[in-house]
């Protein structure tokens, strides 16, 4: 009898869980809740609109193939189906669970989008971040990261969300929003003169907090004025 190979101990071995999914969405959804929804983030699956497939229908498989290199195209030519036996038939293959999947985290508004890093995301660590050239240089840390543990996921986050660029960036786009839900109160307010600010931010669908403070921002710009008459009170352009 041969000797055994296999550990002793198969079942219920201890690994830690890949729980980086779960803590992107999370920092995606407090990131619009701590901007009052003005910057929003998406950790989202990267998908190609083009396959190999698709790329024949559309082109012509002649054109496609000057486009790949001899190695490329020969391999899509020249492989056969591989022959099954028959308990292996109607199986699926297991191994598409250590596929590596790309996500992409983004930040974005009504004008701008940022993509911050690229997650090499597997059912295992370690799993790999492609940062922003930027924001690598900043830190002073490589643009491709190997990431062993949901702890060192969580303290590089910290690192990268606290940067001098992400900073910027939140900021303009912080700005660039708030110009946007002034013109738009301007641009309501002169189709809806005297609307107070419950009307305005219901109409606009944001929260009345929000419309307050720029209703304010505007008021002491000297773009809009109080009708004093009116309880609660109503708005109108200064002309």
């Amino acid at each position: 009898m041969g000797n055994d190979l296999w550990p002793k101990q198969i079942l219920n071995q201890e690994y830690e869980k890949n729980h980086a999914v779960e803590i992107l969405k999370e920092q995606a959804k407090i990131l619009a809740q701590k901007t009052e929804g003005k910057v929003k983030a998406t950790f989202s699956r990267i998908d190609y609109q083009e396959s190999f497939n698709s790329l024949t229908k559309i082109k012509g498989f002649s054109q496609v193939n000057r486009l790949m290199t001899k190695s490329e195209s020969s391999l899509y030519l020249e492989k056969t189906p591989e022959i099954i036996e028959e308990e292996l038939k109607d199986k699926t293959n297991i191994n598409y669970l250590y596929d590596k999947i790309l996500y992409k985290f983004e930040l974005y508004n009504e004008e701008f989008r940022f993509r911050i890093f690229i997650l090499k995301n597997s059912i295992e660590f370690p799993i790999e971040i492609e940062l922003d050239e930027g924001i690598s240089n900043e830190l002073y840390i490589n643009r491709n990261i190997i990431v062993e543990s949901n702890q060192e996921l969580e303290e590089l986050l910290k690192r990268v969300f606290s940067s001098k660029k992400v900073q910027l960036i939140l900021n303009r786009m912080i700005h660039s929003s708030d110009v946007i839900l002034e013109n738009n109160i301007l641009d309501y307010l002169a189709k809806n003169p005297g609307s107070t600010t419950v009307e305005i931010a219901k109409a606009l669908k944001i929260t009345v907090e929000s419309t307050e403070k720029r209703i304010e921002s505007l008021s002491m710009k000297g773009k809009i004025y109080e009708y004093l008459n009116m309880k609660p009170s109503g708005w109108g352009i200064v002309h």
